[in-house]
């Protein structure tokens, strides 16, 4: 029994050896063979050797550095993508290689515009715009910029209300601005009112009570001179009952004659311009 065990453990050894074995290394490629065609074409794959050719002057195995050119005139401008491949000696192609190309040809950038010359007229128009320079003339000094000038537009017999400017001007070579427009409006605000003289001094005042005797024959008041009058009245006399209390003054010409309704009692007070009765 013991003989058999160390028997199998050998041979169990002897296969795990044979399973952990590196297999031979593989034996290197070829050597490159050189490049001897190349072709491209621009977004549709022709097939394989149907592309069109480019010369290659010299065949070599490497044609990174080499430089080729492809026409491309006849294209329309657009946006297009090129294909790439080639073939070696053993008539192995490569990988077909792409790169994005725009054929969008830039305009020609204008030449530079002739240097500015003075500024040599300027006119204007109101409401219509005439053809050019047939507008109102306005007086400038000649320069390359007159945005500092400046000028007075004569509204004078334009009617009152809103109305449009039109303003534009030409330099020395006959070149006329474009025309601005501008909206004004030349309504006249009514001027505000002088004040009123001030007061002067009232000259008369008189009173009267239930009938009136007509201006300058009622009872005089007698006061001091001056523009507000605070006095005061005696009805005794009057019989009892409601009476009708009239006063006015004059100041060239005579005032409105104010009239107040009182019942007849003790002295009813009376204030020039604001009067009030009441029962004692």
């Amino acid at each position: 029994m013991r003989m058999k065990r160390k028997l199998l453990i050998a041979t169990m050894m002897i296969g795990a050896t044979a399973l952990q074995a590196q297999p031979p290394y593989p034996l290197a490629p070829p050597p490159a063979g050189n490049m001897v065609q190349l072709e491209y074409f621009i977004n549709t794959d022709p097939g394989i050797g149907n592309g069109t050719p480019i010369v290659i002057p010299v065949p070599q195995p490497d044609l990174n550095n080499a430089a080729f050119s492809i026409p491309t005139a006849a294209l329309p401008q657009g946006y297009y993508r090129i294909y790439l491949r080639s073939r070696d000696a053993n008539g192995q192609w490569s990988h077909t290689g792409n790169a994005f190309f725009s054929n969008v040809v830039a305009p020609i950038y204008p030449t530079a515009p002739p240097a500015p010359v003075n500024i040599v007229k300027l006119e204007y128009a109101i409401d219509a715009n005439p053809p050019f320079g047939s507008g109102t003339d306005i007086p400038i000094a000649p320069g390359l910029d007159i945005a500092g000038q400046n000028v007075s537009i004569n509204t004078t017999g334009v009617p009152a209300g809103p109305h449009i400017l039109y303003i534009r001007s030409r330099d020395a070579n006959g070149q006329w601005s474009l025309t601005n427009i501008s909206f004004f409006d030349n309504s006249v605000a009514p001027p505000y009112p002088p004040a009123p003289a001030p007061a002067t001094a009232l000259q008369q005042l008189e009173y009267f009570i239930d009938t009136d005797p007509g201006f300058g024959l009622g009872t005089p008041v007698s006061f001091t001179a001056g523009t507000d009058i605070t006095t005061s009245f005696s009805v005794n006399g009057l019989a009892n009952g409601t009476h009708n209390f009239y006063i006015r003054s004059r100041n060239n010409p005579w005032s409105l004659t104010t009239v107040v309704p009182f019942l007849v009692g003790s002295v009813t007070p009376v204030n020039w311009l604001y009067i009030r009765g009441e029962i004692k």
